[in-house]
């Protein structure tokens, strides 16, 4: 029995596709998809570029353009459709009968604290009477899950002890 599932971006997606697979398995779910916000990334990277003696090209000139290179080659998450297996969203998302906390950032530019509303709503119209969804304004957006342990720890403690 998997007493807890803790994940973010795709650790979250992961979480969340163990709960639908084994309902019978997963005990207790906190699931975040969450990515950075602009005025970090402002403050991170700047206008940086990354040769300044070279004029701008089809490569890379800013840092924070071989960043997001680099976490496009790290990451391919942008497939994940937990319905794909099954009717509809609903359907699959009713195969979730563990409590679940949301955790959606305010700042998240990959994924929308839209869809995390979206995402907790859809558990509870398929079934899951315990669907907690919190949110936090962080400055770090996506990876607010590394970076603000005050504020997702608050919000875990507050549900679970």
């Amino acid at each position: 029995m998997l007493h807890s599932s803790v994940g973010s971006s795709l650790g979250g997606m992961c979480s969340l596709q163990a709960a639908v697979m084994y309902p019978e398995r997963v005990g207790r779910e906190i699931a975040t998809i969450i990515y950075r916000s602009g005025p970090e990334w402002d403050r991170r990277f700047n206008r940086d570029r990354i040769d300044t003696t070279c004029p701008p090209t089809l490569c890379p000139t800013f840092s924070i353009e071989s960043y997001l290179e680099h976490q496009e080659k790290a990451l391919a998450m942008d497939l994940f459709d937990i319905a794909e297996s099954y009717e509809s969203l609903h359907a699959g998302l009713s195969r979730v009968n563990c409590p679940v906390m949301v955790i959606g950032v305010q700042t998240d530019i990959l994924f929308p604290i839209r869809q995390q509303r979206k995402l907790a709503t859809a558990l509870q119209e398929s079934g899951n009477p315990a669907v907690t969804f919190y949110e936090l304004n962080s400055l770090y957006g996506h990876d607010t899950f590394l970076l603000d342990l005050n504020g997702v720890g608050a919000a875990v403690k507050v549900q679970y002890f």
